[in-house]
């Protein structure tokens, strides 16, 4: 791409700006040849010349410092110097910059500003003994972002899964590094936004889910539907048995299933030809359930993995000689003696 020898309009320009792929010398013409909108997207851009980064970094144009905050390709020590600025709408912008090393973060995580506190909390390079320290602040969303933080100790997740605001209860539950015993105390919590939580997690215990998906809030069972981990046969029960808008997302929820997920239901037993769906009178087989619900290609896949399960079991482990003469048939002269 040749570079720009002519002020372009402003449709041509956005969509340039927005290209990731955008040369660094077009972008550079541009920022000579356009208005200051357009020259905020270049100092954002990640192929942004670093010389225009640092020579905007110290713009009296409150903008193009926020701009240069932003960018992911910002030197550090123009991060540095940014992150000190008097507008906390740059220091802000630092504090989102997904490239922020955590030395900066950690200066950053006693601004007095709360909202850049708040973003400092969230930051996934922010480190383990920073989010320790904060977690005492008394903002419930600083507490909650930090509940959801990765990089959040075990030993402060324990801390906060016994907060007074069940909003950062319910951000432990959601945390990925979260303990299991932690996700199977929480799923007894009183508040129900917890347990929805708890039901998000894909690494919530399947028996857990299973409880859950039998919750009276629907909140709570909508989110075990979503949820990977969810046992089939739960999840076939939801799909048929469960009320309307519960059943159609569970429905879909089915149809995005892989063929290798009924495979390993049928091969460790989940689901089988005997399975019955429903309690006491409402019992019915899975075959006729799916049939009457009109996921006839679902029986018919299921019925062909029962098949073949029932064919390799015949093939590993063959019926002995003794019931192979017990079935068959005695000679005709037997039985017409008989």
């Amino acid at each position: 791409m040749l570079p720009l020898t002519n002020p372009i309009d402003d449709g041509d320009a956005k969509t340039l700006i927005q290209n990731p792929n955008a040369p660094t010398d077009v972008l550079e013409t541009l920022f000579l040849t356009a208005d200051d909108d357009i020259k905020e997207g270049v100092l954002v851009h990640p192929a942004a010349p670093q010389h225009l980064l640092v020579q905007h970094a110290g713009s009296d144009n409150l903008k193009f410092r926020g701009s240069v905050a932003k960018n992911p390709s910002a030197p550090i020590a123009i991060l540095q110097s940014l992150s000190e600025d008097p507008e906390s709408e740059v220091r802000h912008a630092v504090s989102k910059n997904a490239s922020t090393p955590s030395c900066i973060l950690e200066t950053m995580s006693s601004d007095v500003d709360i909202n850049i506190r708040y973003m400092v909390a969230g930051h996934h390079n922010t480190p383990p003994h920073v989010l320790t320290a904060m977690s005492a602040i008394l903002n419930v969303r600083i507490r909650a972002e930090i509940a959801l933080n990765a990089n959040t100790p075990a030993a402060t997740l324990d801390e906060l899964a016994e907060d007074i605001e069940y909003q950062v209860r319910a951000a432990v539950a959601e945390n990925p590094q979260v303990s299991e015993r932690l996700l199977i105390e929480l799923a007894e919590d009183n508040e129900e936004f917890v347990r929805r939580s708890v039901a998000k997690n894909p690494n919530t215990p399947k028996y857990i889910l299973v409880l859950l998906a039998n919750e009276f809030f629907d909140c709570v069972r909508f989110n075990a539907v979503l949820n990977p981990s969810l046992p089939p046969l739960s999840l076939l029960t939801l799909a048929m048995l469960d009320e309307d808008d519960m059943m159609t997302t569970a429905q879909d929820m089915i149809s995005k299933k892989t063929l290798t997920y009924w495979e390993a239901a049928v091969a460790d037993g989940s689901l089988s030809e005997t399975t019955m769906l429903g309690e006491g009178e409402n019992q019915r087989p899975l075959g006729d359930s799916l049939l009457e619900a009109g996921l006839t290609d679902l029986y018919q896949q299921l019925q062909s993995l029962f098949l073949n399960k029932k064919l390799l079991e015949l093939t590993t482990n063959p019926p002995a000689l003794t019931e192979l003469q017990q079935s068959t048939p005695a000679p005709v002269s037997k039985r017409m003696a008989l």
